[in-house]
């Protein structure tokens, strides 16, 4: 008796001990295990075997033929989370943000740089990175969702001179978490 096995779906997308043909014994129980290529998940058996579990079995009572079926292992899909930034300009003082005032969605272990530009203002940074009380810059692991916010207020004795005309500041965001197919 003989048994024959081929892998089909796509050339060298998986392993089924070759391209063969075997002898055995009649009434023999031949095992079988289907090995997928990277990038390829095992399917199901065709032929004489059947089932979708990369291991079966079976038993030799006359010629027979496996086939192990492979398919394109499935793209996970990025987690996203969302960044908020708030912005509040008091007693008329001036500035701006880029990106701009509202929800951004970022693929996880993305790097986020938020830029503010204040006119003859003070700032200062809240939420995720209220810590940072008025200094220039904030980095943000981005671990879950965020929201920062950014205040705006006018300096106290301010005298303008052109080149205290404008100041920027800039926040670099790191996002990081584990993608997960979706179910």
């Amino acid at each position: 008796m003989s048994a024959s096995t081929s892998a089909v779906a796509g050339q060298n997308d998986g392993f089924l001990g070759g391209f063969r043909t075997w002898t055995f014994n009649d009434g023999a129980t031949v095992n079988l295990r289907a090995r997928p290529n990277q990038g390829y998940v095992f399917s199901q058996w065709g032929g004489n075997a059947s089932g979708t579990s990369a291991t079966t079995t079976i038993v030799m009572d006359g010629n027979k033929a496996a086939t192990a079926i492979f398919a394109p292992a499935p793209t996970p899909t990025p987690t996203h989370y969302s960044l908020t930034i708030s912005v509040t300009l008091l007693g008329g003082a001036s500035g701006s943000v880029s990106p701009g005032p509202g929800t951004h969605s970022r693929v996880a272990g993305t790097s986020v740089t938020i830029t503010t530009t204040a006119f003859d203002s003070n700032i200062r940074w809240g939420g995720a990175c209220s810590h940072r009380g008025a200094r220039s810059s904030c980095t943000l692991t981005m671990n879950g969702h965020r929201s920062v916010s950014v205040t705006f207020s006018p300096r106290i004795g301010f005298q303008e001179e052109e080149e205290d005309a404008a100041s920027t500041t800039t926040v670099t965001a790191t996002a990081t978490a584990t993608a997960t197919p979706p179910p």
